[in-house]
């Protein structure tokens, strides 16, 4: 039967539109719900609703279309089975499903946008939150911790924790250097501003990995820009591009395992790190690690805390084998397509990625960081020849 030449763009607006309109409530209310306006807002209506019936939108998109590429069938459909058999009755997994769904919705939906509005989006909440914070409408908690023989007084700025807004700046940090790519002209503005936020953060909330990993991020822009583009792709670079990711995952795992604080090296990594060594470590000796995940119920007061912040170790405890690899596997066939085509906007803030989440645990949380979306697309993505089923009456 013959298609519209038109079809293929109708499709592609519909899916941007279709995304966008669902994704901007959802990511936005998983933002709220890191700060204390979750009191007053009520993110979790939005949340629950969603992972009730998250797999509705995926229906959705299956009947806006007359093509069905037979993708959908083969790793769509599989893929989020996988998702609703790790989210149901698991605590700390119950977004995986949802956010499956808008890795496979987003696959025809250009990266750049994905990005900017979820950096607008987390511009407006940091704003939000901080400025209420400041002038009193919600509180700004101050934790007094011990730690390394000193007591650190540390700020909330708003936040349920004192990492949530370091941690969102270095993504609204990475996101704007990463936009940056067309532009001609060095941005001094995104320095100067990067710069004055990171210390005014730091200063309040003491967080110092967060603080280290923006200088980086910034040190690294500068890199990108002065740097040639036609620089020479040495056969080393190309190994340590392609490999960051599951290197990154078997050192986590193995530095886990293998940790002794009775060993002089690694009791000093251990105490830089803040004890994320040790309590990865007896996270995978409390929980393990299965196929589908295990629900954890985390502890964050001082004297109970158990957290596991290495994304790669939480990931394969609370979701599971499957879903780590799922991951770690599309962002290392991402990272090897990216330094192929020398995107290395794009190579940069996926590497940062894979040296912060050794420390941080946001990588599969899409309201952190939205690179995520390219798992999705390197997954469900359509085949050059991939066969496609033709069916009438179904576009709306």
């Amino acid at each position: 039967m013959l298609v519209d030449n038109t079809y293929d763009k109708k499709i592609s607006n519909f899916d941007t539109i279709f995304f966008l309109v669902t994704y901007i409530p959802w990511v936005f209310a998983w933002m709220i719900s890191s700060s204390n306006l979750k009191d007053y807002l009520h993110p979790y209506a939005i949340i629950n609703l969603y992972s009730a019936f998250g797999f509705v939108l995926v229906i959705i998109s299956f009947f806006s279309k007359k093509k069905i590429e037979a993708s959908f069938f083969t790793r769509a459909i599989p893929c989020l089975i996988i998702g609703a058999i790790v989210s149901y009755g698991n605590d700390n997994a119950s977004f995986v499903l949802i956010v499956l769904v808008f890795l496979y919705l987003a696959r025809n939906v250009d990266l750049d946008l994905i990005v900017r509005i979820t950096m607008v989006l987390q511009i407006v909440s940091m704003i939000l939150t901080i400025g209420s914070a400041i002038i009193g409408i919600i509180p700004n908690d101050l934790l007094a911790q011990y730690y390394d023989g000193e007591i650190r007084l540390r700020h909330t700025l708003g936040y349920t924790y004192t990492t949530y807004a370091p941690n969102y700046l270095f993504t609204i940090v990475i996101e704007a250097i990463y936009l940056s790519k067309k532009q001609k002209r060095f941005n001094w503005i995104l320095l100067l501003l990067s710069g004055c936020f990171n210390i005014f953060i730091y200063k309040y909330t003491d967080t110092r990995m967060g603080f280290y990993m923006v200088w980086l991020a910034l040190m690294g822009y500068c890199v990108l820009y002065l740097t040639n583009k036609s620089q020479n792709y040495t056969k080393l670079r190309k190994y340590i591009t392609i490999s960051i990711y599951p290197v990154a995952t078997v050192l986590s795992f193995l530095f886990a395992l293998k940790y002794n604080p009775n060993n002089a090296l690694m009791y000093r990594l251990n105490t830089i790190m803040s004890q994320r060594i040790r309590f990865t470590h007896e996270g995978l000796e409390q929980w393990g690690v299965t196929l589908f995940g295990t629900s954890v119920k985390w502890n964050i007061d001082a004297t109970t805390y158990n957290y596991v912040d290495n994304s790669y170790v939480n990931i394969g405890i609370c979701y599971g084998v499957i879903i780590l690899l799922f991951i770690v596997l599309g962002l290392m066939n991402t990272m090897r397509k990216s330094y192929k085509e020398r995107d290395r906007y794009l190579t940069f803030v996926l590497a940062l990625w894979a040296i912060k989440a050794i420390i941080d645990p946001q990588l599969f949380l899409l309201w952190f960081n939205p690179f995520l979306i390219v798992v999705g697309k390197e997954w469900f993505r359509v085949l050059k020849k991939e066969p496609e089923i033709v069916v009438d009456n179904l576009c709306v």
